[in-house]
């Protein structure tokens, strides 16, 4: 399909999966402590601080998302994410983890920019939406490698705990008024924006 026609997929959240990559859990999140790697989990001193941002919000979420159809993936694994591109019933693939220049934090560690762009099926085409922190080495690599997908990225910068209620909204959005996951996604971005400004937080 060409990227024209990605754009104007009507999609549902039944065609959406939402991937986290960064640990969704207290025994997560004590795991990645004892790890070598600068995980996402270290950025937080103590572990009320990692739920009050990620565990709570992802719990709320994860109970709208999949009631409306979203297909959830907690511990994501770079086959994981991988199996996700190549679903052609998979419209969206959100992924939702922590990037530094090691590349994307998956279970079992950072998978390398190389190795993330090896994952995606060359054949394959859908949006790949990238909630991760400032991707710039990822997103024009995947982009030339990856023509037949669409490489959506954060254009603000915000709390974690601001995406994950947002995606709960979008997610709502798509069940109420089915289009493109593009469209929605500006949509509501536009939206929240005017209403809370505050939204453009800068994160710690």
């Amino acid at each position: 399909m060409s990227s024209g026609g990605l754009a104007a997929r009507i999609s549902r959240p039944r065609d959406c999966a939402f991937a986290v990559g960064i640990p969704s859990s207290e025994a997560g999140y004590r795991h990645c402590l004892q790890g070598p790697a600068e995980s996402f989990a270290k950025r937080y001193g103590i572990y009320d601080q990692y739920e009050h941002q990620i565990v709570r919000p992802l719990q709320v979420l994860a109970g709208r998302a999949t009631r409306l159809g979203v297909r959830l993936v907690r511990d994501l694994t770079l086959d994981g994410f991988g199996s996700l591109c190549s679903d052609a019933e998979v419209h969206a693939v959100i992924l939702f983890s922590h990037w530094d220049e090691s590349g994307v934090e998956l279970r079992g560690g950072f998978a390398s920019t190389q190795a993330v762009i090896d994952s995606v099926p060359p054949e394959g085409s859908g949006v790949i939406d990238l909630c991760v922190c400032h991707p710039c080495g990822l997103v024009p690599r995947l982009r030339d490698h990856r023509p037949g997908y669409l490489i959506h990225f954060r254009s603000i910068e915000a709390q974690p705990r601001f995406w994950l209620t947002f995606y709960a909204a979008l997610f709502l959005s798509l069940h109420q008024n089915p289009r493109s996951y593009l469209d929605a996604f500006s949509d509501l971005q536009i939206s929240l924006l005017k209403r809370f400004p505050l939204a453009r937080e800068a994160e710690s």
